[in-house]
């Protein structure tokens, strides 16, 4: 019995110990633009890919209170159907910005989100295959919240 116990959890260890991290990804830029409301630069925003990984990474201007980016995902997704579960995870883990922080928000293999603030996890959601879908929509979707940032972040796709 401790024999079979030893190698579960060596072979837990094993298999953790390779768990693919897309912070680790190499990821070239595609595209950058900046998002600005009425006359206010909010972020700089970067697209970045690779074979495995997709990035969106958003540096701050200013300070953004969470309310703000709760906000920003409903408006950026409010053409979307059936997605109440995804939605609510999203603004579940959105939080406070101040200028300067960078937030990056990462889809992987087919199904997996990642979302870091200045390079550490803030949330992680794993084989959700509709969250992967609409968690970049808001700047390169069918409808983004402004064609021209999007044109800019997909430019060397075109």
């Amino acid at each position: 019995m401790n024999k079979l116990l030893l190698i579960i959890c060596s072979c837990l260890f094993f298999v953790g110990a390779f768990a693919f991290n897309p912070q680790e990804a190499k990821l070239s830029k595609v595209g950058e633009g900046t998002l600005s409301y009425l006359f206010w630069d909010v972020y700089v925003v970067r697209y970045y890919k690779s074979d495995k990984v997709e990035a969106l990474e958003l540096e701050y201007l200013r300070d953004v209170e969470r309310k703000y980016s709760i906000k920003g995902w409903k408006q950026g997704l409010e053409n979307e159907k059936n997605i109440d579960k995804e939605l609510e995870w999203l603004i579940s883990h959105a939080v406070d910005i101040k200028e300067g922080d960078k937030l990056r928000i990462y889809k992987y293999e087919g199904e997996n989100v990642l979302i870091s603030k200045n390079g550490k996890t803030i949330a992680k959601k794993l084989g959700d295959k509709k969250l992967y879908r609409i968690v970049h929509m808001p700047w390169i979707g069918p409808e983004p919240v402004d064609s021209d940032l999007k044109k800019a972040l997909l430019k060397s796709e075109s």
